[in-house]
Formats: C-alpha cells, sequence, structure tokens
C-alpha cells in the first residue's frame, strides 16, 4: 500500500505534479508581466507552455515558459501594445460616450474584444506567420469557430467568480487559488483551444 503511495507514476503523484506544474507557470506569468510591456510575451508564454504541459509536449516547466516567452517576445509585444490601445479606446468609450445611442455599438465592440482577446497569445504560441496574419486571424478565428472561443472567455468568467467568490464568502481560502489563478485559467482552456483550432493544427497552417 505504501509504495503505491510514494510511486511517483501513482495517479495522486500525477494530480500533485500538475498542482505544482500549474503553481509555478502562475507565478513565471506575474513576474515576467511585471514589467507591464511584456504582458504580450508573458501571455504569449503562459498559454504556450500550458498547451505544451496538457498535449504532453513540454520540457520543463521553466525551460517551456523562457523559450515561448524569448522566441516571441517582439511579435507578441507589438501584438499587446495594438490590444491594449483597442481595449483603452474601447474602455473610454463607455465612459466619454454615453447614452443608448452608442450602446449596441460599444456592446459589439466589446463582444468581439473580448473573445479575440486570448486568441492572439494562442496563435502566436502555436502557429509560425507573420505579424499582420497573427493580428487578422486572432479575430477570424474566434468568430469563426465562435461555440469554442466563447467557451474559452466563459471559463475565464468562471475562474474570476470563483476567486470573487472566494475573497467574499472564503477569504482565508483565496490566497492558494491566486497562487495558481492564471495558470489554472490556460490549463484548464486548453481543451477548448484545441477545439477551436482544431481544423489548422492538423497541418499547422493558419
Amino acid at each position: 500500500m505504501f509504495a503505491r503511495f510514494f510511486n511517483t507514476d501513482s495517479p495522486f503523484w500525477r494530480v500533485m505534479g500538475t498542482i505544482a506544474d500549474i503553481i509555478w507557470l502562475n507565478i513565471l506569468f506575474v513576474v515576467l508581466s511585471l514589467p507591464l510591456v511584456s504582458i504580450g510575451a508573458s501571455l504569449t508564454a503562459l498559454y504556450g507552455t500550458a498547451m505544451r504541459l496538457q498535449n504532453q509536449q513540454d520540457n520543463g516547466v521553466t525551460r517551456t515558459f523562457f523559450k515561448i516567452f524569448h522566441k516571441n517576445f517582439w511579435p507578441a509585444t507589438g501584438l499587446w501594445g495594438i490590444y491594449s490601445v483597442i481595449g483603452a479606446g474601447i474602455l473610454a468609450a463607455w465612459f466619454y460616450l454615453p447614452g443608448a445611442a452608442f450602446m449596441p455599438l460599444k456592446a459589439v465592440f466589446s463582444a468581439i474584444y473580448v473573445t479575440a482577446l486570448p486568441f492572439p497569445w494562442i496563435l502566436q504560441a502555436s502557429f509560425s506567420n507573420t505579424f499582420l496574419n497573427t493580428l487578422k486571424n486572432s479575430v477570424l478565428i474566434p468568430l469563426g469557430r465562435l461555440p469554442w472561443a466563447l467557451g474559452i472567455g466563459i471559463t475565464s468568467l468562471l475562474i474570476a467568480t470563483l476567486i470573487w467568490a472566494t475573497w467574499y464568502f472564503l477569504p482565508s481560502v483565496l490566497p492558494p487559488l491566486l497562487l495558481g489563478s492564471f495558470g489554472l485559467m490556460a490549463y484548464a482552456q486548453v481543451p477548448l483551444i484545441n477545439k477551436t483550432l482544431l481544423p489548422w493544427l492538423a497541418d499547422k497552417k493558419v
């Protein structure tokens, strides 16, 4: 019995290893995002590492994360610059364009933005492509594969709701939950990401 318990190939230790990987992935993401300008590269490494972990294609969390981070730093930073400016513009519209006349337009642009938001980093981590094609596909692919893309957004919303509910009802449990928050989010989204990209993953063309 004890031999089975301490066997590192047992289900218990595999689960514990996965939890440790998710926590460490979250820590790497948060630390490398602190300069703010590097958030795009950190998001690319977060999603790329989570996908490789779940698909068993990683070479260790740290090595995989930094390899993806360095390889994609400049294009991911450019994507982050564009998406952050667009996001700031949409946010400003909600504050400075009040009234019912602008409400449908703001709602549509906000919905498209939120749905597309994970995809620049997912595509940058998954495919070799030009900057402009990645930017274009980050909008077209989630719109074309909308049910799966919405599932990715709903997963983010559920995890954010879980964090909020924990903070409100069980604040003592919040620190360990936050310890793995972004890593958990990316890891939980991988099956939906695979479904979204299924037509392109087969031949790696996007």
